[in-house]
């Protein structure tokens, strides 16, 4: 990432050991043979981290812009405040960037929003695994009460992807508009966001097929089948767009 003036921006340098300790937990974690976290949750991860990508990008071009204009900017996406309906509010009138504030709002909710697809996939593949383990008697009773379990757990289980699916396509449009009107310095920035938010839309649709396959259900598997083609419909065009203006902005 390269940095507005080439210097550090303000509340990103502090928090490199923490951040790393965080992040070596996770991936340990998922490198374990334990159940959690799964595929799904990696997803959500990669889709988070292409929006908080977008928010940096415009955090930046946002500081750029305060600086010429004499006005103060946001920074750290944790100490900044909530941005409010109308960024006029907070930004004295005549701020230049008012589409860069709601950019930043609206890549910080998808942020978050994706977190929690995370937690959600996790308990969601737990009920899966309990499911399974219900006891395999050979009473048919409880063959039809286990297989409905599994089923419907199954089903549960494609919603948290799915919801990852779709963030990350909205993600993949605050890229473009990231790329469109950010800072030329940041711009490549916003071509990694695209690409992180494409990844992590076509993966977390392979979890999703993963469950419904299990879910046996013909009409949910059809209603999702459906939703994720309009989901990935010209998703790597978007994708390569958004690189192709990066490119243009910082050449």
């Amino acid at each position: 990432m390269t940095s507005v003036g080439g210097e550090a921006p303000e509340g990103r340098s502090q928090s490199g050991g923490a951040l790393r300790d965080s992040t070596d937990a996770f991936l340990a974690a998922l490198a374990s043979s334990e159940p959690t976290p799964g595929g799904g949750s990696a997803s959500a991860l990669i889709g988070a981290i292409g929006a908080a990508l977008v928010g940096m990008v415009g955090r930046l071009s946002a500081r750029a812009a305060a600086t010429r204009s004499g006005f103060a900017a946001p920074t750290h996406a944790d100490t900044a405040p909530s941005l409010p309906e109308a960024p006029d509010a907070r930004f004295p009138e005549g701020f230049p960037d008012a589409e860069v504030l709601r950019l930043i709002d609206a890549a910080d909710a998808a942020r978050r929003d994706l977190g929690a697809a995370m937690v959600a996939d996790e308990a969601s593949f737990l009920m899966v695994m309990d499911a399974y383990r219900l006891p395999r008697d050979q009473t048919s009773n409880a063959r039809t009460a286990r297989r409905a379990a599994i089923r419907e757990a199954c089903r549960a289980a494609a919603e948290p992807p799915l919801t990852t699916a779709r963030i990350a396509r909205a993600v993949l449009h605050l890229a473009r508009d990231a790329a469109r009107i950010g800072n030329p310095q940041v711009t490549s920035d916003a071509a990694v966001a695209a690409w992180a938010a494409f990844a992590a839309l076509r993966a977390s649709a392979i979890t999703v097929r993963a469950n419904t396959a299990g879910a046996r259900d013909a009409s949910f598997t059809a209603a999702c089948e459906a939703e994720l083609g309009a989901l990935l419909d010209g998703a790597s065009v978007l994708a390569e767009e958004v690189e192709r203006a990066a490119r243009r902005g910082s050449a």
